[in-house]
């Protein structure tokens, strides 16, 4: 009974480990994982507190100046010789002369801040396509190196066939090192795609501060084709609202108020306020009116630089329109071809690859091909695998570029 006893524990102690360590096996990344720390990342931060710093430089513009306080405290002395006495004054001016260009200047600042708040979005939208091209460079990986492990697997076999038959004198001797010359082609490239894999897994690490190693693998479908819009549909939703053309009108608006605050410093500003003073014969208080005149400086030099910098920023605005519809077809373009090419690998050309592929190899056993023909055949079919997942990345990575342009999906999938 205690021997029972001791198995039982055992039993149960083995199985609670097994259980922890199927806990701690760190689960595959989701793309639902990595959007979720976008917001949080270094490149998103840094965008939203500019963001915060516009924001707090357009109520700082908003504000009304203070007043100004004047004391004088001084001696006075008699010209009769009589004692001398302390005088003193106090003096509080209001200015005025912030009214004509505050409100242009309000603008500008909101403007300004818009402008940011655009930036923040682009930068967002950059930093998610960045990182839905790692993220399907990850699952093409993935399924390349599967790929390449079943090819390695059949050329193993294969050459254990070959081996048999060579000692068996039914093939001859230069045909084993043929096969073992192929597994180790097919196990090298394994080996590069495997160091590629290790590469981008630590790379979306580093973006996304994870700890070293805790991404194994990622999650995806890998089956469905993104669809493209159509090419004017894809036109209209990016020049709609593309957060860097918005931002570029944005700037535009901004120097349009700028022009009109410096214009508004041509007209005379002024101040008010009162005093009061005592002095050695006497009290004295009034009223202060100060007026700034503008008799030979019309503020000429800061509209025409205001002005100019306007033309600027309207003719960026119409560089990054063109820019973003030139970049904008490309990417449909290159999206709608990928797609296409992905769909042919997958419905055409892989099955007559694996189909050609398994009669030569029915062949080979019957004795009516040779081994180099079977090598051919399955160097054909793991090229064709191959080139239809260079495909699906292709798709992938083009249509991510497109959503992120257009700003259909918040997800880049």
């Amino acid at each position: 009974m205690r021997g029972c006893a001791l198995c039982g524990s055992v039993l149960v102690t083995m199985l609670s480990v097994q259980a922890i360590g199927r806990e701690e096996e760190p689960a595959a990344l989701r793309w639902s994982d990595v959007i979720r720390r976008i917001d949080g990342l270094p490149q998103a931060q840094e965008a939203l507190n500019r963001v915060r710093g516009a924001r707090a430089v357009a109520d700082a513009v908003g504000q009304i100046p203070n007043p100004e306080a004047e004391f004088r405290l001084g001696r006075g002395t008699s010209a009769g010789g009589g004692p001398d006495v302390m005088e003193w004054g106090v003096a509080l001016t209001i200015p005025f002369d912030w009214i004509g260009p505050r409100g242009g200047e309000r603008r500008a600042a909101r403007s300004e801040a818009d402008a940011a708040d655009w930036e923040a979005r682009a930068v967002r939208r950059e930093v998610t396509g960045r990182l839905a091209r790692l993220f399907w460079e990850i699952a093409h990986g993935q399924q390349l190196l599967k790929t390449l492990g079943e090819a390695e697997a059949q050329a193993a076999r294969l050459a254990a066939v070959v081996r048999i038959r060579v000692e068996k004198g039914e093939s001859r001797p230069t045909e084993l090192p043929r096969v073992e010359i192929e597994l180790e082609q097919v196990r090298q490239e394994r080996d590069r795609v495997l160091a590629d894999l290790r590469a981008d897994r630590a790379a979306i690490e580093a973006i996304l501060g994870l700890p070293e190693g805790s991404v194994q693998a990622v999650e995806e479908d890998g089956e469905s084709l993104p669809e493209p819009p159509s090419r004017e549909e894809t036109i209209a939703k990016a020049t709609r609202a593309h957060p860097r053309l918005e931002a570029a009108l944005a700037r535009v608006r901004a120097r349009e108020d700028l022009v009109a605050a410096e214009r508004a410093r041509r007209i005379p500003g002024f101040s008010l306020g009162g005093f009061f003073e005592r002095e050695r014969d006497g009290e004295r208080a009034g009223g202060l009116l100060m007026v700034r005149i503008p008799a030979w400086n019309w503020n000429s030099g800061a509209i025409r630089r205001a002005e100019a910098e306007r033309a600027a920023e309207e003719r960026a605005a119409e560089a990054a329109a063109r820019e973003l519809l030139a970049e904008t077809l490309g990417a449909w373009e290159r999206c709608s071809q990928a797609r296409i090419a992905a769909e042919r690998f997958r419905e055409e050309i892989l099955p007559r690859a694996e189909a050609a592929a398994r009669t030569v190899e029915r062949g080979y056993e019957l004795g009516e091909f040779a081994l180099i023909d079977v090598l051919d055949a399955r160097r054909m079919v793991l090229d064709a695998r191959k080139s239809g997942i260079e495909a699906l990345l292709r798709v992938r990575v083009e249509c991510t570029a497109l959503a992120v342009l257009t700003g259909g999906k918040e997800d880049a999938q």
